[in-house]
């Protein structure tokens, strides 16, 4: 009877440190997941920064088709960037919004 309890004790502390190994790789798991999906959100990003370039260079040359294309694609890569920024609390990126124009001095009469 001695030596049966002595092992359902050691089994339950090897449940009870197996339980606490699990909650820790867990949050490390979780931590990971938060900067992959930072990190690629970031990439992103940069993504949707070359886009808009793109877009730029093919409103110059004239293509407006290829430029509403690549608007349109450059939208949907930010907003998947978006939606994994707010999956972690963070307001959303817009590093590569077009800046405000400045407004223009006004003539004086």
């Amino acid at each position: 009877l001695e030596a049966t309890r002595a092992r359902a004790e050691g089994a339950a502390a090897d449940v009870d440190r197996l339980g606490a190994e699990e909650g820790g790789l867990r949050e490390k798991q979780r931590e990971l997941g938060r900067q992959a999906d930072l990190e690629l959100a970031d990439a992103m990003l940069s993504y949707a920064q070359l886009l808009r370039a793109a877009a730029r260079d093919a409103t110059r040359d004239g293509a407006s088709a290829e430029a509403v294309q690549l608007d349109s694609e450059r939208e949907e890569v930010r907003g998947e960037a978006d939606a994994l920024l707010e999956r972690h609390g963070l307001p959303p990126s817009r590093e590569d919004e077009e800046p405000e124009p400045e407004p223009e001095p006004e003539a004086e009469a």
